[in-house]
């Protein structure tokens, strides 16, 4: 069953982890995320991992309700992933996104301790905002936010700031903000980050300036 598969799937990143630890480098933070400013603190809090076999860096997708390990995503190292048709970012055990929020198991009282919570698209976004000391702060793992995550998200009771990538349209994340009740925020640069960079991508300053500049949302 899904249990025992998830089981053995630990089991392989656990011998992973300890492989990592003990031959591939000394130290436990990954240069990969390092360079994407996921300092150590937040690697170790994480549980950010390596997997030698298939040469990526991994982290737990846990449960948000009772922080059981549900699966793991694996970023590759390899510079050549494209003309080898690897996939950059790899769930090891497919999950149903649909409930699911990185972030909200792991920052749970640190969300429940402020009246704001950004929402971010990809994982390694509450990642990069934790090597800042932001700690409230999830991610719904895609560039749709679905009707379980809002029903989650509101349940929160929090002002809300939607922080996606910068290839997200304005008009598109104003369709998410929709589904959002209560005061809903959003972050849009304008072209001030680069494509494909999300609001944590280029450093602090950046981010506090783009949350400096924030706009409400209004019907």
């Amino acid at each position: 069953g899904e249990k025992i598969q998830i089981n053995i799937l630990k089991d392989i990143i656990f011998e992973a982890k300890q492989a990592y630890k003990n031959t591939y480098n000394k130290k436990l933070e990954h240069i990969v995320f390092h360079r994407d400013g996921i300092n150590r603190e937040a690697q170790e809090y994480f549980q950010v991992c390596f997997d030698p076999i298939e040469e990526r860096v991994v982290f737990p997708i846990r449960d948000f309700e009772t922080g059981e390990i549900i699966s793991y995503k694996g970023r590759t190292i390899r510079k050549d992933y494209i003309e080898k048709g690897i996939a950059k970012y790899y769930y090891y055990y497919q999950i149903e996104g649909r409930w699911q929020i990185f972030g909200l198991y792991e920052n749970y009282h640190d969300i429940l301790d402020n009246d704001e919570l950004f929402v971010f698209e990809a994982e390694k976004s509450p990642m990069q905002a934790y090597s800042m000391k932001i700690r409230n702060c999830v991610s719904v793992n895609k560039k749709k936010i679905s009707d379980e995550q809002a029903y989650i998200l509101n349940k929160l009771n929090k002002k809300i700031i939607i922080a996606f990538d910068e290839d997200v349209e304005e008009w598109e994340i104003r369709q998410q903000c929709k589904k959002l009740k209560g005061d809903v925020y959003y972050i849009y640069s304008k072209g001030k980050i680069p494509k494909k960079c999300s609001p944590t991508d280029c450093g602090y300053d950046v981010f506090k300036q783009l949350y400096n500049n924030k706009i409400k949302y209004e019907e």
